[in-house]
This record gives structure tokens, C-alpha cells and sequence, in this order.
């Protein structure tokens, strides 16, 4: 049965914002699976005024579709339904709203700039009227650059890296599940902090008893590094410094190379930080055994 674990740091860190008077909207970002969502749902629930809209759950061709609302004067149509959310709200505190994973509407073919006119929008509930906090979940990291260079949500923005689990909470975590100290430790060296990989594995060992499924993970990653990269000679170049340094500075990679890795979910490219890495802790022991 999963179970929330840890992540003290950033629930502060959210009810902090929360605590506060709206005034920008919050960003929250970092690799797929690290367990934004999750983390956001649960605050939302302890709030209690929330509205939490999951954008992956449909496959929409523009941001009124999305929100179930009117094609029509789409943006006047999207003030309506979230006046009517927030009407209905208990006014004693500030609603929440959260629209997840917000880059799918990109995936379906909806241009930028109707989504930056919903970004501008969620400035004005924010920084303008006051009326709502706005926290927007992503795990594009391009999505985010996008979202950096807009001039809308200069000074009305604010970016929150949702990253892996810390290793002692892992180590722990694992001998509560009924493992050793150097099967915790093995876990750890493959999958660090990933809580979709750490839950996997505590139910493979909790069935089978074993931690074979680390050396299929390693083997999936490797034959899906070696399928994407190819004969790609730039690729297997970027992936051999990354097998070195770990992080690399993202000036140093071809814009196309860039977007291949990410796309492919290779690598996490994050565009406050200006560098770029192993999406996982499992994707970077399979490209050091691929090319050191």
C-alpha cells in the first residue's frame, strides 16, 4: 500500500506560500515520477479550499477544452468557471488551485502563447486581485524555460525544485520494509531517491523476498539508452561527459541534442540551475556502465 513519505522540507516550503496573502504563482518542477503530484495533492487536501485540475487526464486541443469550458471568448469563459470555483470556496482562507503537469496541453498541439495568456491570467488572480494562489506542477523542464523568459510573470513568479528523496530517508525506509543494511545500501546505489523506482522494488522484494529487479532496471535503461542514442556520435559524446561529471552546464550541448535527451527522458535539463543530468539515479549508473 503506498504511503507518503518524508518531503518535510518542501511541505514547509508550500504552506509557507500558503500562509501567505496571494501574490505570485508558484511553480513547482523537477524530474517525472519525483512525486510533485502526490506532494501537491496531499497539501491540497490538508488545505481543504482547493480546486486540482490534472491536465493529463485528457488529451485537449486548446486550454478551453482542457478546462471543460466554452470554446468561445475561451479566456472570459475560464474567468467565469473559476469564479464560480472560487465563489464557492470558504473565503476564511485563500483557495488553491492547482493545474498539473500543464505541459500535456503543449503534447496536444496547443501553441504557447494561448497557454502564456492562462499563465498572464493566473498573474492577475495572483499578483493583481489577490483572489487565489496558483501553483502550476510541470515536469518539462522546457515548459519551465518557456515559462522563465515570459515577461508577464517577471517579478510575479516563483520556481520550487521537487527533486528525489533525501538518502538517509531512503536507507530508512527500506530497513522499515524489512531489508538489510546492505540491501538498503544496494537499493540506494541504483535507484536513489526516485519514489516510483523505490516502490517498485519494495514490492518486488516484499513478493519475491529478493532485489534481483535491480539489475533488470539497469538492463532497461541500458537497451533504451542504446536504442535512443543509435549511431548519434554528438549524443554518445554528451552522454560520456555526463558519465564523468554527473552534471554538466548546458551550453555545452547542442540545442537538438538537448531536446532528444529530454524528450527521450534520458536526461533533466534545469533551466534555473543551467545544467543538465541523468533524469535518475538508475538512468545514470546505466550510461556510466554504457560509456565509462
Amino acid at each position: 500500500m503506498l504511503r507518503f513519505i518524508d518531503r518535510e522540507v518542501e511541505i514547509w516550503q508550500v504552506r509557507e506560500f500558503l500562509n501567505n496573502p496571494p501574490g505570485y504563482v508558484l511553480f513547482v518542477y523537477g524530474p517525472k515520477s519525483s512525486g510533485k503530484s502526490t506532494l501537491m495533492m496531499k497539501i491540497a487536501r490538508d488545505v481543504g479550499n482547493f480546486v486540482f485540475y490534472d491536465f493529463r487526464a485528457r488529451a485537449p486541443s486548446n486550454v478551453a477544452d482542457a478546462l471543460m469550458v466554452p470554446k468561445p471568448t475561451v479566456f472570459g469563459r475560464i474567468r467565469r468557471w473559476l469564479r464560480q470555483k472560487i465563489t464557492g470556496m470558504n473565503r476564511m482562507n485563500y483557495p488553491v488551485l492547482v493545474l498539473d503537469e500543464v505541459q500535456a496541453l503543449t503534447y496536444s498541439g496547443v501553441n504557447f502563447k494561448e497557454i502564456a495568456a492562462m499563465l498572464n491570467f493566473l498573474v492577475t488572480l495572483t499578483k493583481k486581485m489577490h483572489l487565489t494562489h496558483a501553483v502550476v506542477v510541470t515536469s518539462d523542464c522546457l515548459f519551465v524555460e518557456n515559462a522563465v523568459k515570459l515577461a508577464a510573470l517577471e517579478e510575479a513568479a516563483e520556481f520550487m525544485f521537487v527533486g528525489d528523496l533525501e538518502k538517509a530517508t531512503v536507507l530508512g525506509w527500506m530497513r522499515e520494509e524489512g531489508m538489510d543494511d546492505a540491501q538498503a545500501r544496494r537499493v540506494w546505489e541504483v535507484c536513489g531517491g526516485r519514489p516510483y523506482e523505490l516502490w517498485l522494488v519494495v514490492n518486488h522484494f516484499h513478493a519475491i523476498g529478493e532485489l534481483d529487479i535491480l539489475d533488470k532496471i539497469i538492463a532497461r535503461k541500458k537497451a533504451r539508452i542504446e536504442m535512443v542514442v543509435g549511431n548519434d556520435k554528438e549524443c554518445e559524446e554528451i552522454l560520456r561527459k555526463m558519465a564523468k561529471k554527473g552534471k554538466i552546464k548546458v551550453r555545452q550541448v547542442d540545442r537538438k541534442i538537448l531536446e532528444k535527451l529530454i524528450k527521450e527522458e534520458i536526461a533533466f535539463f534545469d533551466p534555473i540551475e543551467g545544467t543538465i543530468y541523468p533524469i535518475s539515479q538508475s538512468t545514470g549508473v546505466a550510461i556510466q556502465q554504457l560509456y565509462l
